[in-house]
């Protein structure tokens, strides 16, 4: 049956089947074709990545934000800048670094004795009865 616009319209008093629906609109679409291939190691790596990339939000642009960005930039500036290696003497052990290495490390340690003491330390107050 077709409509005032000329499109094909099914008569409501005539029962279809929802298997012959289907079967019309497969063939209406064609035929499909599907890779014979998986995904590889790599490309399942590659496709976690691209997940998790998509998932990172854009910070929010204000002061606090800018502030950041200028205090990382001028800790990188003055990490290049003082890229020269300084000898190190650690209980008789001699070698050379970086000197924003040496910094990065004495940063890590002071980290983790710190936190070592917040854990394992004293409390600082005494309980009273």
């Amino acid at each position: 049956m077709v409509d005032e616009l000329g499109n094909q319209v099914q008569d409501a008093t005539q029962p279809t089947s929802a298997g012959a629906a289907q079967r019309q609109a497969a063939e209406e679409e064609g035929p499909r074709a599907l890779s014979a291939r998986k995904p590889g190691v790599v490309g399942r790596f590659l496709n976690t990545c691209r997940n998790l990339v998509a998932g990172i939000a854009a910070p929010r642009w204000d002061l606090r934000t800018f502030l950041y960005g200028l205090i990382a930039l001028l800790i990188l500036v003055l990490f290049i800048h003082n890229w020269a290696p300084v000898r190190i003497d650690l209980l008789g052990w001699k070698f050379q670094l970086p000197m924003p290495v040496f910094f990065l490390i004495n940063l890590a340690l002071g980290a983790l004795l710190l936190r070592l003491w917040q854990i394992y330390g004293p409390d600082g107050h005494e309980e009273t009865q």
